[in-house]
């Protein structure tokens, strides 16, 4: 798998090794983890879809795990931030149905916060062509 990442030099380094591929089981695969320029390459024995995870820096909330939805092998490279936000979007959608769905009630902040986020991932997705902009 390959994802394109914005300013990739200001990371720390060892970021890149954080991240890890797991199937649908939530199993890893082992990889061999490697950042070319603006390319982040994650090399593994297997050619199935799985999900990307990988600990990322948040000023707010220091590092956090965070994991892309659930992604096919292509040639294209995907955007590593746009497939962050995707998951984490998704995610978090699919709690709060289950939790509603089992009668927990959910605040109402939450709708709105969601709906922003919602928003925020659209605005991302279509800029998509311009990395930086993303």
């Amino acid at each position: 798998m390959r994802f394109r990442v914005a300013n990739a030099g200001a990371y720390d380094p060892n970021i890149w090794q954080t991240c890890f591929v797991s199937g649908i089981e939530g199993i890893p695969w082992a990889s061999r983890n490697r950042l070319e320029g603006s390319l982040l390459v994650v090399d593994r024995a297997v050619s199935e879809s799985g999900k990307l995870s990988i600990v990322w820096p948040t000023e707010e909330y220091g590092p956090l795990l965070l994991s892309t939805a659930s992604l096919r092998c292509q040639e294209e490279p995907y955007l590593l931030i746009l497939e962050l936000a995707r998951g984490t979007v998704h995610r978090i959608r699919g709690r709060a149905f289950d939790w509603q769905r089992i009668g927990l009630k959910i605040p109402d902040v939450f709708s709105s916060t969601m709906d922003q986020a919602i928003s925020s991932f659209v605005d991302a997705l279509l800029a998509a062509g311009d990395l930086e902009r993303c």
